[in-house]
């Protein structure tokens, strides 16, 4: 596929350093699950970042930018506007495939890795497949990305799992359903061990490199089969 443009239809902060683009991109199709490689109008510069969308976003793409020096991210931070044209074009290969879709799925996300793995979700609740755990990883409550959404797609069959890896404390004003937990400290490897972890389950992980490595090597170990991981190192 070529590159095409696209328009800036809104932009909004998600966090203290997330920017939430929508875009606006006629005729492109993509699956849950990939990234735009994403050009800026200033500059010779290709950035990569992943659709937040689900598969019945017809032309308005939602992407969500991790303020850095790398200047198509700090682009489009400091420097974006709504009317601005860029120009993009689909890739990636890591997405849950149809032979995938009959299976219980397990999320993880760290950080910015929410973005594809929220579109993963969202195309689990539009299409109506086997329940989901997702777990979900940021530094500060603050930085929680696309809380309400998950908060409000969450289904009753459902699981998520929010923590906190640099806070001792959420502030909840109420409390949470049955199916949310909101936790504190680096207990991803205890979620993965303590969860009961369906036979046939697929395992899509998306994160930072420790992360993710530490997320494959705990389910190696409970002897999940290559087959069942979705994953794919951006850094």
């Amino acid at each position: 596929m070529s590159f095409i443009p696209g328009c800036i239809l809104a932009k909004r902060a998600a966090s203290p350093t997330v920017t939430l683009l929508d875009l606006s991109i006629p005729s492109l199709t993509f699956a849950p699950g990939q990234w735009l490689d994403f050009c800026i109008p200033t500059a010779d510069w290709i950035g990569g970042f992943s659709i937040a969308s689900g598969p019945a976003a017809d032309e308005t793409i939602q992407i969500a930018v991790k303020e850095s020096t790398h200047p198509p991210a700090h682009w489009v931070t400091h420097d974006s506007q709504v009317g601005d044209t860029v120009i993009v074009k689909v890739g990636g290969t890591c997405l849950l495939h149809s032979e995938q879709h009959a299976h219980p799925a397990i999320m993880i996300a760290g950080g910015i890795g929410i973005s594809p793995v929220l579109g993963l979700y969202r195309q689990h609740v539009i299409e109506k497949r086997p329940p989901v755990k997702l777990y979900y990883s940021v530094s500060t409550e603050e930085e929680v990305v696309f809380r309400n959404e998950l908060e409000q797609l969450i289904r009753p069959n459902d699981h998520l799992t929010i923590t906190l890896t640099q806070s001792n404390t959420w502030n909840q004003q109420q409390s949470p359903p049955n199916n949310i937990d909101y936790q504190v400290g680096r207990t991803m490897t205890a979620f993965l061990n303590d969860t009961l972890l369906p036979d046939n389950a697929i395992y899509y992980v998306c994160g930072p490199p420790s992360m993710q490595d530490e997320a494959l090597e705990t389910l190696r170990s409970h002897d999940v089969a290559p087959d069942r991981l979705v994953y794919e190192k951006w850094w």
